[in-house]
């Protein structure tokens, strides 16, 4: 299993995760027939867990490759959830096959313990987003609106001549601390489409989730 939060590759698995995932039903008396069910919609998806952030280089369970620092994690995940930043979540393996969406950082809590003083143990939860915009009505009077329909539409006489140049093709050399999703995020604005750059440079990436520094890539 992998988690990535807005590219960020946790370097610990939590030892749970938490789904609720509820339906809105309310319930009805009616007379003579007692309570009855109404369906409505679905309700926002929460999920939360918890692990740390190791100081150092761990063996064993322990992605030896990441190199996600406690306070650069802490100053992430603050920064999205004071901002409402709307943040992709994507979490693999066979229960987490289905998450792969955009997801608010609803709470998240830091701590320590004997055993753990130079690592972060956090708490955090998201819940789904949902995006909506919101629409502005005016109302004209009826004068107004008789202006609006007799103003004449001026015609457009410019002719725009086709494009013929074609852009510039773009690469990127892969620094340190780089990840596909990353790269993704930052030319396409959505890392989710890190696939894209993957089949783009096959013949240089082994595995999605395995490049080093030197690695020139093509984005497409």
């Amino acid at each position: 299993m992998f988690i990535f939060i807005e590219g960020i590759k946790l370097p610990v698995n939590p030892e749970e995760i938490k789904l609720e995932d509820k339906q809105g039903i309310e319930t009805v008396a009616i007379i003579d027939t007692g309570n009855v069910p109404l369906v409505g919609n679905p309700e926002l998806q929460s999920i939360e867990f918890e692990s740390f952030i190791p100081s150092g280089r761990y063996d064993g369970n322990y992605q030896r490759n990441s190199r996600v620092s406690p306070e650069s994690f802490v100053s992430s995940i603050r920064k999205f959830k004071t901002e409402g930043t709307p943040i992709q979540l994507m979490i693999g393996g066979a229960f987490g096959s289905a998450i792969n969406g955009k997801f608010l950082v609803e709470q998240f809590d830091v701590s320590t313990k004997t055993g753990y003083e130079n690592d972060l143990i956090y708490k955090i939860k998201f819940l789904q987003y949902r995006s909506h915009k919101p629409r502005k009505v005016t109302i004209k009077d009826k004068q107004a609106l008789e202006a609006t329909k007799k103003k004449p539409q001026a015609k457009a006489t410019e002719e725009r001549s086709p494009t013929t140049e074609k852009p510039a093709q773009k690469s990127h050399t892969v620094v340190s601390g780089d990840t596909l999703w990353g790269i993704a995020q930052t030319f396409y604005g959505d890392g989710s489409r890190y696939t894209e750059i993957y089949e783009a440079n096959k013949d240089k990436i082994k595995d999605p989730h395995w490049i080093y520094p030197g690695q020139e890539f093509v984005i497409p």
